[in-house]
């Protein structure tokens, strides 16, 4: 949900602004590599709105199930229509944005797949519960006949990320951490 969209040169001239939000279009101007031209940067309503983990992937796909009318022509790159197609103001139908919502939700559901080589910047955007996602999808990188019993489940000593049950009924706990491991996460293990 948009709550404002200023120019880029004046966002660019409100230090809060640059301050705050880091933005790459804000950079690029005061290095003098990004012109103001029709160059804007919108902002989300802070209710209504939220970042996403991880952007969501705007191919072909989804563009065919939005009522945008994208045409995908033969001699042009699916990312070259979408390009073109979305580089002006668009608006989107209720049904539109039903769609994107639940895409979004089916894109979190789902978590990385285990088939794809991830860019420097994407492994850096995996979050705990992408790792989640993967390990219940693929348990035997941990164990062979193993079967999740629950994820996030609570107990007197603290949550529990991942609980499996082996092929003879014993217990496997899995606990993540993504960063470095301190004190605390010794002791909850």
């Amino acid at each position: 949900m948009v709550d404002r969209v200023l120019g880029t040169s004046e966002a660019a001239s409100i230090r809060a602004i640059r301050d705050k939000y880091r933005n790459p279009h804000i950079i690029e101007y005061l290095k003098g590599e990004r012109k103001d031209e029709d160059d804007a940067i919108l902002f989300g309503d802070p209710i209504l709105s939220r970042v996403l983990p991880r952007p969501l992937p705007f191919d072909r796909r989804l563009a065919e199930k939005l009522s945008l009318n994208i045409p995908f022509r033969d001699d042009r790159t699916e990312n070259q229509c979408i390009s073109s197609a979305t580089r002006q103001w668009r608006n989107l139908t209720d049904e539109d944005v039903k769609i994107i919502l639940d895409e979004i939700k089916r894109f979190e559901d789902e978590g990385l797949a285990s088939d794809i080589i991830l860019s420097t910047d994407e492994v850096l955007e995996i979050r705990e519960s992408d790792l989640e996602t993967f390990i219940v999808k693929n348990p035997d990188i941990i164990g062979s006949n193993l079967t999740l019993v629950g994820r996030q489940i609570d107990t007197r000593a603290g949550r529990i990320d991942l609980l499996f049950q082996d092929e003879d009924e014993n217990y496997v706990i899995v606990e993540l951490k993504l960063n470095e491991i301190g004190r605390p996460a010794i002791n909850q293990i």
